[in-house]
C-alpha cells in the first residue's frame, strides 16, 4: 500500500488548492462572534506587554507556557487589536495544515489517502474550533505534521534536506507546548522498534534532536534562575476509561456532551475504522509511526494523569492528524462496493458537517464567556461610588479588555488573600456589581463552562458566609453566556 513515489496529479493538486481556500474561509467564518475568554485574554496580554512583564507573567502562570506562540502573536496583538486579529495567528496555523495533511498522507499510504484525510480535517469540528481560539494548539499540530513528515522522508530518503526540515518543525513544537515533547518521543521509540532497518538513523535523528534542544536553552535558563517549577493544567483529576471515549468524540464528531443513540452509532464507526486502520497501517512502510502517533500522547498522557492531572484534549491535539489518517486507512481498507463507498464517506463527513454547525451556532456547548456584553453593560449601568467586585483575580485580566468605564474592578480573591467587598450601610447608597464566573469545565468540552453552581466554584469560607449573610441584599441577578453578574445594594 506505500507508494512513496506516488505524486499527486494535476487535477488533485487543484483540489488541495481549493481545499485550503475552503479550509481558510471556514476558519474566517464567525471568527470574531465570541469574545475573548481567559486563556485568549492571557494570550493578548502576553503578546501585548513589554518582554520583561511577559516573561514575568509566563513563569508565574506555569512552566507550559514556551515562549513561541507569544512571540508570533505580537504583531496581531498591538493596540487596537481585536478578536480577529488575535486569532488569526491560529487560523493561518490550522489552514497550514491542510497542505500538510495532504502530503503526509501521501508519504505514508498513496495520495487518495492523503487528499481525503486533509478533507476531513479541512472540516474537522474539534480543529475548527481551535483554529478560533487565540491558543497555540494548532501551531502545535503544524509542528507535529511537519515533523512527521519530513522524518518519514528520511525513513525513505536521508538527506541533509529531511533533517533539517525535521530540526525546524521539532523546534517550532518544543517551543510552543510542553505536550511536543512527544513528538520527539515517538519517532525514538519508532525508531527503537524498528532499529534493524533503521539504524542507520539513530545517529543523524540524535544529532537534530540535539540542534531542537539547544533552541529551548536560552528559555530552560530563564527558567532555571526563576528558581520556581510548576505545571498548570486544566484538568482537576485523573481521568477514566471514559475520558479515552470523549477524546474520540472530540476527534471525530466534535464534543456533544449528551450520548445520544446518533452519537454513540458514529463513535461506534469512525472507532471501527480507526482500529481497520491500524490493521491497515501494519502493512504500510511507515505504518508503525501512524500507530504510534495516534496512539502514544492520549495512553501516555492518560497513565501520568494519574501522577498529574493533564489528560486535556486540546493538550493532545498533535494527535488529531494521525487520528484521521488511520480513519482513513480503515475506510480504504473496509473497500466496499463503489456505491457503498460512496455512501459511507457520505456519512463520515456529514457527520462532521453535523458537528461543525454546533461550532458555529450550538452557543449551548460551543460557549465562551461574554466578558464583551458584560463590560458595556457594567459602563452603562455602574454609577458614582459602585463596587465592581471580581470573585477571583483571573477575572480581572477577562474582563479588563473589555470594560473601559470609570469605576474600578476589584478582585475579592487575590492568591490566598479574601477581600470581602462592603456593602453600603442604607440601601441606595452605592451598588456592589459582583462578577462571578461559571464552573470552567475544559478536559474534553470546547466550550469552557458549564451550568453555573456556587459549590462547584469552590469559594473560600469566607466568601460562602458574605453571599449567605446578604443574600437579602441581592436586588438582580444578571445572566451572561458563561458570566454571572449579581447585584447588590
Amino acid at each position: 500500500m506505500s507508494l512513496y513515489h506516488q505524486q499527486f496529479t494535476p487535477n488533485q493538486k487543484w483540489l488541495l488548492i481549493g481545499l485550503t481556500a475552503c479550509a481558510f474561509l471556514l476558519r474566517l467564518h464567525r471568527l470574531d462572534v465570541q469574545s475573548l475568554w481567559f486563556d485568549e485574554a492571557f494570550s493578548a496580554f502576553i503578546g501585548s506587554s513589554p518582554p520583561d512583564a511577559a516573561i514575568q507573567s509566563m513563569l508565574e502562570e506555569g512552566l507550559q507556557h514556551s515562549p513561541l506562540y507569544y512571540l508570533l502573536l505580537r504583531p496581531f496583538a498591538t493596540n487596537g487589536f481585536s478578536e480577529f486579529s488575535l486569532r488569526f495567528l491560529s487560523v493561518a496555523a490550522g489552514v497550514l495544515t491542510i497542505p500538510l495533511m495532504a502530503q503526509m498522507g501521501r508519504i505514508a499510504a498513496k495520495a487518495q489517502v492523503g487528499l481525503l484525510a486533509a478533507v476531513l480535517l479541512t472540516v474537522n469540528p474539534f480543529h475548527i474550533w481551535y483554529s478560533q481560539e487565540a491558543r497555540m494548539y494548532t501551531l502545535v499540530i503544524v509542528s507535529a505534521l511537519g515533523a512527521m513528515f519530513f522524518f518519514s522522508r528520511n525513513l525513505r530518503r536521508p538527506r541533509w534536506q529531511n533533517w533539517l526540515g525535521l530540526a525546524i518543525f521539532t523546534i517550532i513544537g518544543l517551543n510552543t507546548h510542553y505536550f511536543a515533547f512527544f513528538i520527539p518521543l515517538i519517532q525514538f521509540i519508532f525508531i527503537v522498534a524498528t532499529l534493524k532497518q533503521n539504524y542507520r538513523l539513530l545517529r543523524p535523528w540524535l544529532a537534530t534532536q540535539l540542534l531542537a534542544g539547544l533552541s529551548i536553552l536560552p528559555w530552560l535558563i530563564i527558567i532555571l534562575r526563576w528558581g520556581k517549577f510548576y505545571f498548570g493544567s486544566a484538568a482537576l483529576q485523573p481521568p477514566t476509561g471514559f475520558d479515552l471515549l470523549q477524546t474520540l468524540w472530540n476527534f471525530s464528531l466534535g464534543y456533544t456532551v449528551e450520548l445520544t443513540l446518533y452519537v454513540g452509532l458514529m463513535l461506534a464507526l469512525f472507532l471501527l475504522l480507526f482500529v481497520r486502520g491500524i490493521n491497515a497501517a501494519r502493512r504500510t512502510g511507515t505504518g508503525l509511526l501512524l500507530i504510534l502517533w495516534g496512539l502514544t500522547p492520549p495512553l501516555l498522557a492518560f497513565l501520568m494523569s494519574f501522577r498529574l492531572p493533564m489528560y486535556v484534549d486540546r493538550y493532545i491535539s498533535l494527535a488529531l492528524p494521525a487520528f484521521l489518517l488511520l480513519v482513513v486507512l480503515g475506510f480504504y481498507e473496509w473497500q466496499p462496493q463503489k456505491v457503498g463507498q460512496r455512501v459511507l464517506a457520505g456519512i463520515i463527513l456529514g457527520a462532521m458537517l453535523a458537528g461543525l454547525w454546533r461550532v458555529y451556532y450550538d452557543t449551548e456547548v460551543y460557549n465562551r464567556a461574554d466578558w464583551r456584553s458584560l463590560g458595556a453593560y457594567l459602563e452603562e449601568n455602574t454609577g458614582p461610588g459602585d463596587v465592581i467586585a471580581l470573585w477571583k483575580y483571573q477575572t480581572l485580566l477577562s474582563l479588563f479588555f473589555y470594560y473601559q468605564g470609570s469605576q474600578p474592578l476589584k478582585p475579592v480573591m487575590i492568591g490566598p488573600q479574601v477581600i470581602l467587598p462592603a456593602l453600603p450601610a442604607s440601601a441606595g447608597a452605592y451598588k456592589v456589581w459582583l462578577v462571578l464566573d461559571h464552573p470552567n469545565n475544559s478536559t474534553h468540552q470546547a466550550g469552557h463552562c458549564q451550568d453555573f453552581s456556587l459549590p462547584a466554584l469552590r469559594l473560600p469560607a469566607a466568601f460562602q458566609e458574605w453571599l449567605s449573610k446578604n443574600q437579602n441584599r441581592l436586588v438582580e441577578v444578571k445572566e451572561f453566556s458563561c458570566v454571572r453578574l449579581q447585584i447588590y445594594e
